[in-house]
């Protein structure tokens, strides 16, 4: 696969609704990467670093990818080479958006699906996770389970815990044991008074809680899982002792915030090699990213619990490409992706070229014209 044509633009909008207990992104901006072969197929990627908890920046994603794009013409035959590639990039986000298009390229030259080109077997749906908004929880969680819904996250660890520990006690009364309660501490209880607040959640029976703070070597009544702290490089070179002496038995994974693929494989390995299992979610991200972490959920090894890759405010920021993109991803479940590449080629009017910009697009932030294969 001789890889000729790169594009990349900028797409920023706002996001109403984005955030969790403690932020809000009330835009979203991300980077739109096309890559394209020698035989005319278009490969997409996206990087879009989280402020305030993404390693990265958009600058330093767009510095990397522009670097990038003055090695080409390259060959590129297989996975390996593929990651090895991407690989050469620092920032995240934009390993995770070469990634994504390189595999997509190679996933519609082989006819695969990208999950399939990495030896993924999954052929079941994929429940989903939902995030239940800080006001109005019981509502929300009234309409998504007449949807079907039967995975709710909820943030803890904030200023008023008892009123937290309320809304947990409404939603047990209200649907019993017909849902799942996953909490989100987001190292909220770091300090004194952690044992005790990780004990009372127990009487609402959660799922896992994710990032309670303080020491990890701690056991808990249920399982405790790994999040932004896979951002540290410590706490990634600890991790398979820590996940075998420790009360942490998940980690999630977030391939826009830890690198992509390759990455994400690799921690999905150490969590199945001590029994533990494996989430991925997003970033507040666009469709193409969500269609690619989708794939990446399919494609990885060991246990795989319920996925928070349900559709989100930070799509907004995409417009109308976001619009029923990915098709795959629907309102209670991630269906298997058949086609090929992420999702099945891009024939059509959204190409990235001068008659067609990206949705929302930052004037005079494209680069790279595609050549013609």
């Amino acid at each position: 696969m001789r890889v000729a044509g790169f594009q990349l633009k900028r797409v920023a909008g706002p996001s109403p609704g984005a955030g969790n207990a403690r932020a809000a992104w009330a835009e979203r901006q991300g980077l739109w990467l096309e890559l394209v072969d020698e035989d005319g197929r278009r490969g997409w990627g996206e990087a879009s670093p989280l402020p305030g908890f993404s390693i990265d920046t958009l600058a330093m994603a767009e510095a990397d990818l522009d670097a990038w794009a003055r090695r080409l013409p390259r060959r590129l035959e297989d996975i390996p080479e593929i990651f090895g590639a991407a690989a050469e990039v620092a920032a995240p986000s934009a390993r995770f958006a070469l990634e994504t298009a390189l595999l997509d390229l190679l996933g519609q030259k082989r006819v695969l699906p990208i999950h399939r080109l990495l030896g993924g077997r999954g052929d079941h749906p994929i429940p989903l996770v939902h995030l239940l908004p800080v006001q109005s929880t019981l509502a929300a969680a009234e309409e998504l389970f007449a949807a079907g819904a039967h995975h709710f996250k909820l943030k803890v660890g904030g200023a008023d815990f008892a009123a937290e520990l309320a809304v947990l006690a409404a939603l047990r009364v209200r649907f019993g044991h017909a849902v799942g309660l996953r909490l989100d501490a987001n190292r909220g209880f770091a300090g004194p008074g952690r044992e005790e607040k990780m004990v009372a959640l127990a009487a609402f029976g959660p799922e896992l809680l994710e990032e309670p703070g303080g020491e990890f070597e701690i056991e808990a009544p249920y399982p405790l899982a790994f999040d932004e702290s896979l951002l540290e490089p410590s706490t990634r070179a600890a991790l398979p002792g820590l996940l075998r002496k420790s009360g942490y038995r998940v980690v999630v994974l977030k391939p826009m915030a830890l690198g992509g693929f390759a990455a994400c494989i690799e921690l999905a390995r150490i969590a199945a090699a001590a029994g533990c299992a494996s989430v991925v979610t997003h970033l507040f991200d666009g469709p193409i990213a969500l269609a690619a972490a989708a794939h990446l959920a399919f494609a990885l090894p060991g246990r795989l619990l319920p996925c928070g890759l349900a559709r989100h405010a930070g799509l907004d920021a995409w417009g109308e490409m976001a619009h029923g993109k990915p098709g795959f991803v629907g309102a209670t479940r991630v269906a298997v992706p058949t086609s090929p590449g992420l999702w099945g080629g891009f024939d059509g009017p959204q190409k990235i070229d001068g008659n067609a910009p990206p949705p929302n697009r930052l004037p005079g932030e494209g680069r790279g014209p595609v050549p013609s294969p």
